[in-house]
């Protein structure tokens, strides 16, 4: 359960466990995956990867450019690999060729063929999707605990819908809607709100800044500003760089500059090109006058507003940090970012507002399933967090089964109604769960939120799931850390606990207060008196939160030992609380 770093250039399916499968399995797979049309159009990729695919089983793995060159594309093996750049690049778009194949693909794939980023040797993984179904697991290792009586598992699943309502306040991961397209009839583009299940995630290209003056300070300085702009780009997840030496036709997008002496400082453009438009347009440009102290922070304002430009074109960079202002945007876009921003606040008639914009959209013939998904959302577990009087599950239920009729391979609304569903006590969130995991297995949301509800259910494959969303972020979401606190709280492990409470507490991303996630690391640790001071600082300042998580916290004052299960936990709580 402790966090694993991502290694990949697309951060998903290289994070998923390798496997040994037969070799007719692979090669079925394999064929499977030829028959993509888009691998029909690219005949050069197609011979590329059925080389690579050979080249491992027949055990030679890792194979250097040089041979990818002769064996593959019939170039002499005596070719500068440093000069000539074929084979990288060739490598560089199958890798985006087959994510873009992985998520447009519909059904069960019991097997999956990853480019492992870094070298050209392909792996082999199991789909997330084609486990064995949960009733022919045993409950073995960490999860031992949570077999309960049906008492327990009753109260149990009373405690998780408040513990779950708690981690909509991190919310779900932030995606910019593009202008036009269903935006423009009153949602949100569809890529930008349901883990952009049929788009390959925009790849940019960055050419090293031109030195226009002559004399080695501008040179020195042009070289430091290239790699200060490369440092300030990667931390937009969603989004992947590439160094300028990159052949046209492997970005979507470049950004090249020039910097020349002015005065005491300099002057630096930028450009940012659509590569994919024949006519090499530009999208963007910035021109500004910089000095030694500002320039770090005119860079990072310049990566923000192009990666602003490439979101309002994709939608999908995965950043707060991209998200423009709202104002010039579709009513549907400007009722969302509403809906994220305000869905936690403390005053009713603010999330009274943001339901009236909803429903308004709604209400004018709206069609993107985004909309009535949001509506589901905050009728549940988003009021739910902040007052559960004012929560609405029928309404919800309504509102998310819309969602699934306007669009069943929406995996944001699948989502929508499998968590619905779940805080309803409905068993038929586990049908709703299975359709999002197999419509987009990739997306971080759907992976944490089934990951909870099978946590809670009782199934093994609920905390392989929570795993495996946190390897598909960088910097993981708070809800994120959360969901990996509740299922080391499930699980009894209390070293877990404190050390992801210890990050919460450490994160200045969290929106939830602090004195919560103190109480909990101090509890983990035994420390009970300062677990004490911290639940009555945390239900001081929220009177009504701390009623909803009593049972979570309140435990950790008379926690048993590690080795006890957690049944006996929870009904040595419920029997204090009985005296």
């Amino acid at each position: 359960m402790l966090p694993s770093k991502s290694a990949g250039l697309f951060g998903e399916l290289s994070t998923l466990p390798e496997e040994a499968f037969a070799e007719e399995e692979v090669l079925q797979e394999l064929e499977s995956v030829l028959r993509d049309p888009a691998f029909r159009r690219a005949p050069a990729l197609a011979r590329l990867l059925r080389y690579l695919v050979n080249e491992t089983l027949a055990g030679r793995g890792d194979v250097s450019a040089d041979r990818i060159a002769a064996e593959c594309f019939g170039r002499p093996e005596t070719v500068d690999s440093q000069r000539h750049s074929d084979p990288p690049v060739q490598v560089t778009r199958l890798r985006r060729l087959l994510s873009e194949h992985y998520r447009s693909v519909r059904g069960e794939r019991r097997v999956l063929l990853d480019l492992v980023p870094g070298d050209h040797r392909i792996r082999f993984a199991r789909s997330p999707a084609s486990h064995e179904p949960p009733e022919k697991k045993s409950m073995t290792g960490r999860l031992h605990a949570m077999r309960t009586s049906p008492a327990r598992r009753a109260a149990l699943w009373a405690s998780g819908a408040s513990l779950i309502a708690a981690l909509a306040i991190g919310g779900l991961s932030y995606r910019d809607a593009a202008p036009g397209s269903s935006a423009s009839a009153g949602g949100s583009d569809r890529a930008a709100t349901s883990g952009a299940a049929t788009m390959a995630y925009p790849i940019l290209a960055i050419d090293r800044i031109e030195p226009l003056s002559s004399g080695k300070p501008t040179v020195r300085h042009a070289g430091w500003l290239t790699a200060e702009l490369r440092s300030a780009l990667p931390r937009f997840r969603r989004l992947t760089i590439l160094d300028g030496v990159a052949e046209k036709g492997v970005a979507d997008y470049r950004l090249t500059g020039d910097v020349l002496r002015e005065g005491s400082g300099w002057l630096l453009r930028l450009r940012l090109t659509d590569e994919r438009d024949r006519s090499g347009g530009i999208v963007w440009r910035l021109q500004r006058s910089i000095d030694k102290t500002g320039a770090k922070m005119a860079l990072a304002e310049a990566a923000r507003s192009a990666v602003t430009q490439i979101a309002q074109q994709r939608g999908i960079i995965h950043s707060r940090e991209s998200r423009a202002e709202g104002k010039d945007r579709s009513p549907g876009y400007r009722c969302l970012m509403l809906w994220r921003d305000g869905f936690d606040s403390p005053d009713i008639e603010d999330r009274r507002r943001v339901r009236n914009c909803l429903d308004s959209i709604l209400a004018s013939g709206n069609r993107a399933p985004a909309i009535p998904a949001a509506l589901a959302w905050s009728l549940s577990a988003r009021e739910q967090a902040a007052d559960p009087r004012t929560r609405n599950l029928d309404g919800a239920l309504a509102a998310a089964r819309s969602a699934v009729a306007l669009d069943p391979s929406d995996s944001f609304a699948q989502m929508s109604l499998g968590h619905v569903q779940f805080l309803a006590g409905d068993p038929a969130f586990a049908k709703a769960d299975a359709r999002a995991l197999a419509l987009n297995p990739y997306d971080p949301d759907v992976a944490l939120y089934v990951g909870l509800h099978r946590l809670y259910a009782g199934e093994e494959s609920g905390a392989a799931l929570l795993d495996q969303a946190e390897r598909y972020h960088v910097q993981p979401p708070a809800a994120l850390i959360t969901a990996q606190v509740v299922a080391a709280v499930l699980a009894g492990d209390d070293d877990s606990v404190r050390l992801y409470a210890d990050r919460m507490v450490r994160d200045s991303r969290a929106r939830f207060p602090k004195a919560f996630w103190q109480a909990i690391a101090a509890g983990a640790r035994g420390d009970r008196p300062k677990a004490n001071a911290y639940w009555r600082e945390f239900e001081a300042d929220h009177p009504l939160a701390a009623q909803q998580f009593q049972d979570l916290v309140a435990g950790f004052g008379m926690r048993p030992p590690v080795a006890m299960r957690l049944d006996a936990w929870i009904e040595r709580h419920v029997r204090s609380e009985r005296n």
